[in-house]
């Protein structure tokens, strides 16, 4: 809407609209995931502090695993959905000539990244907590429900493709954009 509201190109403004709901559904999706994986390390251990935790990947693979998943995705590594449409939103910002918001979006990415690094280093892989041989995985309702929610932070990335994009995402962009009744094309 910022390019809209500057006079600027409609297929820009387009562009960053389809950037924007589709960093939207990744991130509902990977903060989702998120939250289950957490919700999952303190029904495995009983514990919510972080600092008393540590090793849990032997002991909990799948919640590891997914945990990292949607770590991923939030920070924005390919191949999670969270790298196309963060690419995106850089993209229509540089054709946009934000160069400012562009660069911000990409530092704000290696900024997440550490942290999310760092997470996943002293949950799953530091040195094991003091009680780890009495922990287990959780239950399988809840790996399914973050397994499916880790297929979707991959599976999500095909909103990048033409075919799947008009399907799905195009028409909200349509809604968003119609303002003037002009035709409209995403390129």
């Amino acid at each position: 809407m910022l390019v809209m509201a500057n006079n600027g190109s409609r297929e820009i403004a387009a562009l960053a609209i389809f950037g924007g709901l589709f960093h939207m559904v990744n991130h509902a999706v990977a903060k989702g995931l998120l939250f289950m994986t957490a919700g999952s390390v303190e029904y495995a251990t009983g514990i919510r502090d972080l600092k008393k935790l540590g090793g849990l990947a032997r002991k909990m693979p799948v919640t590891s695993s997914t945990s990292f998943s949607g770590s991923m995705t939030i920070s924005g590594l390919p191949p999670f959905s969270g790298f196309f449409s963060k690419l995106v939103i850089i993209i229509a910002a540089i054709k946009a000539h934000y160069f400012v918001i562009a660069f911000l979006a990409a530092g704000m990415s290696i900024v997440t990244l550490a942290y999310f690094l760092r997470l996943q280093k002293g949950l799953f892989a530091a040195k094991p907590m003091a009680a780890i041989e009495k922990i287990k995985e959780v239950p399988l309702a809840m790996t399914f429900s973050m397994v499916c929610l880790a297929i979707g932070c991959i599976a999500l990335s095909a909103l990048i493709f033409p075919g799947v994009r008009e399907a799905i995402i195009t028409p909200a962009v349509k809604v968003l954009m119609d303002v003037s009744n002009q035709p409209l094309t995403i390129k």
